[in-house]
């Protein structure tokens, strides 16, 4: 029988990464947007 390999692969972390760094990006721009720009140029964007 083949025994399962359950590891996680090179690629795989580095994508994780990549993708949380992007995703908390998102998030945290509005965020950053406010506190710096115009508040009515916040809303139209």
């Amino acid at each position: 029988m083949k025994q399962k390999d359950d590891k996680l692969g090179l690629w795989l972390l580095v994508f994780v990464g990549i993708g949380s760094m992007i995703g908390s990006g998102i998030f945290n721009s509005p965020k950053d947007l406010i506190h710096v720009a115009n508040p009515q140029s916040t809303l139209i964007a």
